[in-house]
């Protein structure tokens, strides 16, 4: 008898172990995800990762798309809603995404004009929590998947304008948002630049070749606010002895007009025999017709002009 109840025993604290394990590894496995999608970068100068013939905003690599937006007449109370049906395709091959119900939000253009760093009610109109069934706490899309959604917004103002008004897109409180315009089309995702000459030699005789160039408002799951974006350039050599100086991210700027933009990311990757240097300038406007100047060790400058691709 105390065998069979000491067995018993066993038995149930076995079981509530393995329950207990069973919460923990799905509890970090949720976790895993949202942080994945948090810090999930996406090729920023890449620009065909992803097509659609609806207006689509680029969100560091899962795209959202406006299918429909439509208002409905005020009722009774003077409420008209506001109904966006969306597409939100995830490309990465490996990790889903996560948007929270407070990341999803109309905001006005006015208010990102004038003031862009106020939000105030009058400025935002967040989700109606009785009308949307998509996103109760956490929109997740899952790994090379589209997700069809449809987001409602309840407002009482009056005379209310799609023109007017953009989605606001954000999956975590502290990072930048992007905003899907419900009428029209959202400012470019990706420019494509070419830097000339395409080899350029040093003063010690070494050559530089120019690669890739792009200007994107998303850089490795952040975004840049205010008309700001990223301005990337490549740049390999295929002989980093006499090259180490490409390395130190103070060698590099951008000049443009009178301005004069400074790195703010600088990566390289070797690539056969060759090393690749990426580096990411935080900019305003078009570089078309800038100089990506790089500041050699004996003060000698090595000059590439910017152009911009003719889409066409």
């Amino acid at each position: 008898m105390k065998r069979s109840l000491r067995f018993k025993r066993f038995d149930r604290m076995s079981r509530l172990l393995w329950a207990g394990l069973a919460m923990f590894l799905g509890a970090a496995s949720i976790v895993t995800q949202l942080a994945t999608s948090e810090t999930v970068a996406s090729d920023p100068l890449n620009s065909q990762r992803f097509t659609s013939p609806d207006p689509t905003v680029n969100y560091a690599d899962v795209y959202w798309s406006l299918v429909n937006a439509r208002i409905t007449e005020p009722n009774a109370a003077g409420v008209t809603t506001v109904i966006a049906d969306v597409d939100v395709f995830n490309s990465n091959k490996s990790a889903s995404a996560s948007f929270f119900e407070d990341g999803l939000a109309l905001r006005s253009i006015r208010s990102l004009q004038d003031e862009p760093e106020v939000i105030s009610p009058s400025t935002r109109i967040e989700l109606d929590r009785f009308a949307n069934s998509e996103s109760k706490t956490i929109l997740r899309i899952e790994a090379e998947s589209t997700k069809h959604i449809t987001l409602v917004f309840k407002t009482k103002r009056a005379n209310f304008q799609l023109d007017d008004w953009v989605i606001e897109l954000q999956h975590k409180p502290s990072a930048n948002p992007a905003y899907l315009p419900l009428e029209g089309e959202p400012e470019s995702e990706v420019v494509s630049f070419e830097l000339s000459p395409q080899t350029q030699t040093d003063s010690e005789g070494t050559q530089l070749f120019s690669g890739r160039a792009a200007q994107n408002s998303n850089f490795a799951g952040a975004r840049s606010l205010n008309g700001r974006s990223f301005f990337f350039v490549e740049i390999s050599t295929a002989d980093p002895d006499s090259t180490g100086y490409l390395a130190d991210s103070e060698v590099w700027l951008v000049e443009s007009g009178s301005a004069t933009h400074e790195i703010s990311s600088l990566s390289s990757e070797t690539r056969g025999e060759e090393i690749r240097y990426l580096a990411v300038f935080d900019v305003e406007d078009s570089m078309d017709g800038s100089e990506l100047v790089i500041e050699e060790p004996n003060g000698e400058m090595t000059t590439f002009a910017i152009s911009e691709v003719d889409p066409s």
